[in-house]
């Protein structure tokens, strides 16, 4: 759950009203982390806008998450 309090926290930031976070119990639902193509967990997969880009890891380091994210630091 720290993965999530984390990228919450980054998202209630930045991107106030602009997202929707869905958490996915791989142990319950093996197929839906195939189709995503889940590397490692957890894993935070950015689908819109642009290109598709996956982060795994705590996403205790803001620069990365919002880089990952294509978020300047300042915004």
């Amino acid at each position: 759950m720290v993965a999530w309090r984390n990228v919450e926290a980054i998202c209630q930031q930045h991107l106030a009203g602009r997202y929707t976070l869905t958490i996915v119990d791989v142990a319950q639902h093996p197929a839906r982390a195939a189709e995503e193509g889940l590397l490692g967990l957890p894993c935070l997969i950015k689908k819109h806008p642009g290109l598709v880009r996956r982060l795994v890891g705590d996403f205790s380091d803001q620069q990365r998450v919002l880089k990952a994210l294509g978020l300047p630091a300042g915004q």
